[in-house]
């Protein structure tokens, strides 16, 4: 159980800093957003 519960912490923490690493290249990597709008699934194709 502890285990299950851990791996459900860690898995919300991946998403979270994934969203937070999005909004930075976002804002500081210039021709980021072109590369948001032409390549849809950037993690896991059809998926994210």
């Amino acid at each position: 159980m502890l285990n299950l519960i851990a791996k459900a912490i860690l898995g919300f923490l991946f998403l979270v800093r994934l969203q937070e690493e999005e909004k930075l290249l976002s804002t500081q990597l210039a021709g980021y957003e072109e590369y948001r709008r032409q390549v849809r699934y950037r993690l896991i194709p059809y998926i994210w």
